[in-house]
């Protein structure tokens, strides 16, 4: 019972004569001290013979356990490391066994110390200091690392005092909780002590231990100067002696909660009124809210209006306390999550349309902003700012203004317009007849002239069917297709007039959830062929867009229109020379080979000769 044991290879057998046996005797202990005992030999025929037997052990009788959480019992030193710490955050919690491998019930007082305590290497300082006269003077001071005071350490201890009961593993909870970010790193320190057997050991106590008192701590000797001869008086005995102290470094990392998302800082929806704000794709994105911490973080999301959450997708299950939303407020409800380290998160964010942005009342792009917001457990908030943008289609008439001049009445003149959307979103158009509003006072004079049996007065006729267009609608991609040049559509419009009346109309360039486009148009109609401009092909020779050396109708200027003409595939236009150039000229050699006579510079004159037959 008091920890060693010995035992001998045999215990009887013969001797032969003049001869020798050898006994092996082992001792077996599992706990510190100076142990003594005696072998007795009995030998028949001859007096008995006590051989003592002595030992010394050291050693831990009291270790660590390795199934701890951060727990590194590799290298000199063990370790504990509580990893990364939220501020302000819910206290982390590791509960560090110790057992108990001797017979002696076993008392641990625990302590913090700022730094590594005194062993082996740093026993003591030296340090030196040099007088006025030069002489210098060394001092040695033993090693005493201060203790953690309670404010400077994150770390705090259940209980100072464990008492593990023989053969026993015990638990000690250390807690952790920063307040500042900053890199902690402590030294617990179990200064161990052997209590007797009969010590009552708290929380086992039983009826016959009330009225006990708390048992003292037997004395030991100290392990480097307690020797063996200290029992030489006794036949048998033992004396305890001191063990090591059990030291573990722990440390932890404090930081602020925050989710790293997988795109920029602004998360900017780019949406197009001419699409479906329920169906499109562009009017949701996926967000990738990822935990690069070492630490469990505890958060809610929320967004406002006009952005909501559609559905969120992550491996941790949703927070226990908060249950999936049924109801009308789901999209917009907080929902809370907790992310392991290195887990994601991904959350699918609506931009919901405005209403007025839904109509064609509203053409005028916005720029609206909102926020997805996480709140951790901490209380600590991150922003992440969102970002939309509504775009409406639009198109861009070029020329806007179109005046066919005089044009017999048999004839039709062919011009073409081009449609450009230069915008990001695609443009659904259609060509309306837009008749322009008659004020009050030109319908009364309508009036009044009809009445009194005038003729009509003078002025433009607005008639839709002088004008026609040619395609009446269609559809142009914009810049998200075509991000280097925007679509163009060629758009022809023909005048064929009815009667010799002057024509004026307006036409409405419609697009869907767009701006409005107008197109001013007028001509004359006349009976005499004489004025006709171009005759049957009615060319309009002041049109911006017509080239000189062609013939025909041209769309507007287009890049390269001299080398490729307007239209594509049309044969480029023939090449003009002006009247200075000289073509004998041009083609006279001005160099000489082997193969050419050409004029050349003579040597012997200086002057340039003319070519020999």
């Amino acid at each position: 019972g008091a920890g060693v044991a010995l035992t001998c290879a045999s215990y009887n057998g013969p001797i032969p004569a003049w001869g020798e046996v050898e006994l092996r005797v082992d001792l077996y202990s599992d706990m510190c001290g100076i142990f003594r005992d005696r072998l007795i030999v009995q030998v028949m025929g001859l007096p008995q013979v006590v051989i003592p037997v002595v030992g010394k052990v050291t050693g831990e009788a009291v270790r660590f356990e390795g199934a701890t959480l951060g727990l590194n019992l590799v290298g000199e030193t063990p370790s504990l490391d509580f990893g990364d710490v939220l501020l302000r955050g819910p206290a982390q919690n590791r509960s560090l066994r110790v057992a108990n491998y001797s017979p002696w019930p076993m008392q641990v007082t625990w302590r913090l110390l700022e730094s590594a305590p005194a062993s082996g290497q740093n026993l003591v300082t030296l340090s030196s200091t040099v007088g006025p006269d030069g002489t210098i003077a060394y001092s040695v001071t033993a090693v005493e690392p201060e203790e953690a005071k309670l404010g400077d350490t994150p770390f705090t201890l259940e209980r100072a005092v464990t008492v593990i009961p023989p053969h026993k593993t015990k638990a000690i909870n250390i807690s952790c909780a920063c307040d500042a970010p900053a890199h902690h790193a402590n030294y617990l320190v179990g200064q161990v002590a052997v209590l007797p057997k009969d010590a009552v050991i708290p929380g086992e106590e039983t009826a016959a231990d009330k009225g006990k008192g708390v048992s003292e701590a037997l004395q030991m000797e100290d392990a480097e100067d307690a020797d063996v001869a200290i029992l030489q008086g006794q036949l048998t005995g033992h004396k305890l002696v001191s063990m090591e102290q059990l030291v573990v470094g722990m440390r932890c990392e404090a930081t602020s909660a925050r989710l790293e998302t997988d795109s920029s800082k602004h998360l900017k929806w780019i949406c197009s009124t001419s699409h479906d704000h329920k169906t499109h794709p562009s009017y949701v994105k996926e967000i990738n809210l990822s935990n690069r911490g070492r630490c469990n973080q505890t958060f809610s999301l929320s967004v406002h209006l006009p952005f909501t959450i559609e559905s969120t997708s992550c491996t941790a299950p949703i927070h226990p306390l908060l249950p999936p939303p049924l109801g009308a407020d789901s999209l917009t409800r907080p929902q809370m999550f907790t992310l392991p380290p290195n887990d994601t998160v991904v959350v699918r964010v609506r931009f919901n349309l405005p209403a007025k942005h839904r109509t064609s009342r509203t053409v005028d792009d916005a720029h609206l902003f909102g926020e997805l917001k996480a709140v951790f457990e901490n209380e600590e908030v991150q922003v992440m700012q969102l970002e939309a943008l509504i775009i409406h289609p639009s198109l861009q008439v070029a020329p806007a203004e179109l005046n066919f001049q005089t044009l017999h009445v048999e004839s039709t003149s062919r011009v073409t317009i081009c449609l450009t959307n230069a915008a990001y979103a695609d443009a659904s158009w259609s060509i309306v007849h837009a008749p322009r509003m008659t004020t009050l006072t030109t319908s009364l004079n309508t009036r009044s002239g009809t009445l009194a049996g005038t003729q009509k007065p003078q002025g433009p006729e607005d008639d839709v069917e002088a004008f026609s267009f040619h395609p009446p609608s269609g559809h142009i991609k914009g810049t998200a297709h075509r991000p280097t040049r925007p679509a163009v559509q060629m758009v022809t419009v023909e005048f064929h007039p009815k009667v010799n009346h002057a024509y004026r109309s307006r036409f409405k360039i419609e697009i869907e959830s767009g701006r409005q486009e107008f197109i001013y148009l007028e001509g004359c109609g006349s009976y005499d062929e004489n004025m006709e401009p171009g005759g049957s092909s009615g060319v309009i020779r002041d049109h911006p867009g017509m080239h000189p050396a062609m013939s025909g109708v041209l769309a507007p200027v287009l890049p390269n229109e001299e080398a490729i003409g307007a239209e594509r595939g049309a044969r480029p236009p023939p090449e003009t020379l002006p009247s200075w150039y000289d073509m004998d000229k041009a083609m006279a050699p001005q160099h000489l080979t082997s193969f050419t006579l050409q004029t050349g510079f003579a040597p012997a004159t200086g002057v340039w000769e003319a070519p020999r037959p």
